[in-house]
């Protein structure tokens, strides 16, 4: 793969440019110029925090979709089950060995590889459809909002309630923040064409689309992480106290790099007094 130092690609080149420009929107000042370090040092975190009132909103959204999704299952089970797509039928059923897989070494490696692309395609989706006003953002933030919570009301109902958080609780936490912060970032790129506020909407547009990029690129080393928990510590059979002990320490170690890092910084930015 070409590194964003390759100038004979393309590609390559418009990304770096895209992300050259979300950096000096994030600083005010200095384009991104101190390569790797730097853009997941400080410009990923200080994007978020630049947005992070919207991200709160996003957040509270997936726990009441979720909420929502549990109480139709309790309510109407046999409904709420037509929802959960065939492939994770089994997800269902734990069957005699739980969560433990018959996977050798080298097929987690492989399962872990496709669950890294099919997150990073949906976290990519979130935003890039954000464009139409942000509405299908909205729309597969309650998705798979909803689906969680009829699979997890479903499971508890079957007496399966451990077997949930096994499933679930490692990945899980660190999985749906960076959903979150993809839903949130294509809202506001849609939201910018309905009220750019001073700005033309071509402006507003291209801010918030450079604020998006840098989010899309700074959570795929997260969503790698979160594949790697599902693989090698959701699927081997382990109980639930070791799973969410994993799962909320990442959530945890995110969300501190957030506020140290982003919310802090940017807030010492905004007011130099205060620094």
């Amino acid at each position: 793969a070409a590194s964003l130092g390759d100038s004979g690609s393309g590609d390559t080149d418009r990304l770096r440019s895209a992300i050259t420009e979300g950096y000096r929107y994030v600083y005010g000042a200095q384009p991104f110029t101190d390569g790797f370090r730097t853009f997941f040092g400080s410009t990923f975190w200080l994007a978020i925090a630049r947005r992070l009132k919207l991200i709160r909103w996003v957040m509270v959204a997936l726990v009441v979709f979720t909420g929502l999704g549990a109480l139709w299952a309790a309510l109407d089970p046999t409904a709420a089950a037509t929802l959960v797509p065939d492939v994770f039928g089994n997800a269902l059923d734990p069957g005699a060995t739980g969560t433990a897989s018959q996977m050798s070494p080298g097929e987690h490696v492989q399962f872990a590889q496709e669950l890294f692309i099919n997150n990073f395609r949906v976290t990519l989706m979130a935003f890039v459809v954000g464009i139409a006003f942000g509405l299908p953002s909205i729309y597969l933030l309650a998705y798979n909002s909803v689906l969680l919570g009829v699979v997890g009301q479903l499971l508890i109902a079957q007496g399966e309630g451990a077997f949930f958080l096994e499933l679930v609780a490692g990945h899980g936490p660190i999985e749906l923040t960076a959903i979150a912060l993809g839903v949130a970032a294509g809202f506001a790129m849609g939201w910018a064409l309905v009220d750019p506020g001073l700005r033309s909407r071509g402006q507003a547009l291209r801010e918030e689309a450079s604020y998006a990029i840098v989010i899309a690129v700074g959570t795929a080393p997260w969503l790698l992480l979160a594949a790697v928990i599902e693989s090698f510590v959701s699927r081997v059979g382990l109980s639930a106290l070791p799973v969410v002990v994993v799962g909320m320490s990442t959530f945890v170690i995110f969300w501190r790099l957030v506020w140290t890092r982003g919310v802090i910084p940017l807030r010492d930015l905004s007011d130099p007094s205060s620094a």
